[in-house]
């Protein structure tokens, strides 16, 4: 059997400058998203260390977990790590759900990388509706409580 290794090697190298091309526009891309999140970080600051002050907290619109250490930016539900902005350290930090005191610094690229731009996004923007969904919340367990004490009364 013969092999064309000439033209072989000119169709792997036209593949290799395409497979070049993208990894440097995925990566490109990774930064402007890192870039948009620190933006987001810093825009909001007042807003998160209000919460802290205030010892409100910090939920996220499609986990069900909440943190007082900063607004949540991902989770990981199968090693049960939660990825949250740590106000007080002003980075991002990875968190153990079973054991929130451990925690350790982890890379906000890292985080674009792994898919959690969208839910860091919606983390990050969540406060702004944040204390309407809990007062919400409380009207409904009050009428509940309400409705209780009423029927045994």
């Amino acid at each position: 059997m013969q092999i064309d290794t000439t033209s072989l090697l000119a169709k792997l190298k036209k593949e290799k400058l395409t497979l070049d091309s993208t990894i440097e526009e995925y990566n490109s891309l990774v930064l402007e998203q890192v870039h948009f999140l620190k933006g987001l970080i810093s825009s909001y600051e007042p807003v998160y260390e209000w919460f802290k002050k205030e010892e409100i907290e910090f939920a996220h619109p499609e986990i069900s977990i909440r943190t007082f250490i900063g607004p949540i930016l991902g989770c990981d539900e199968d090693e049960l790590e939660l990825f949250v902005f740590d106000v007080n350290a002003k980075s991002v930090a990875k968190v153990y759900v079973n054991d929130p005191d451990d925690k350790e610094n982890y890379n906000l690229s890292k985080l674009v990388r792994e898919g959690y731009f969208l839910q860091a996004v919606e983390g990050l923007m969540y406060l702004e509706s944040t204390l309407s969904q809990y007062n919400k919340h409380n009207k409904e367990v009050v009428e509940a409580a309400r409705k209780e004490l009423n029927k045994v009364q």
